[in-house]
């Protein structure tokens, strides 16, 4: 009698074991189907990010680039104005000693001549 009565008990952890089996099954379909929802909000962050990072990238080389042009204006700026005080200052001293001017003129003249002469 004692196989008769472990064929119930048998039967019942048959039917647990299998209740316990769909139940994991399930839980882990539930979990696979939260990973791919995690890893689809994890793409769409990343690439969202991305995107952000280029953005900021093109903005930062066209700042870049119009501080590096006022920079090269400024000097262009800068050394149009100098040229044109030398210039100045080369004039005022001319009309101060036009004598020594025409001298210097002269000693500059002869000495490329000489030095360009075959």
């Amino acid at each position: 009698m004692a196989s008769n009565s472990s064929s119930p008990d048998l039967g019942e952890s048959i039917k647990e074991m299998r209740a316990q089996i769909e139940a994991l099954t399930k839980t882990m379909g539930d979990l696979a189907e939260d990973t791919a929802d995690m890893r689809s909000e994890f793409t769409k962050k990343v690439k969202r990010t991305s995107r952000e990072a280029a953005s900021l990238g093109e903005q930062i080389v066209h700042e870049a680039a119009n501080v590096g042009s006022e920079a090269l204006n400024a000097a262009g700026s800068y050394a149009a104005n100098s040229a044109s005080a030398a210039a100045g200052r080369v004039e005022a001293q001319i009309a101060r000693n036009p004598v020594t001017a025409l001298l210097v003129a002269l000693g500059l003249g002869l000495a490329i001549g000489l030095l360009t002469r075959k």
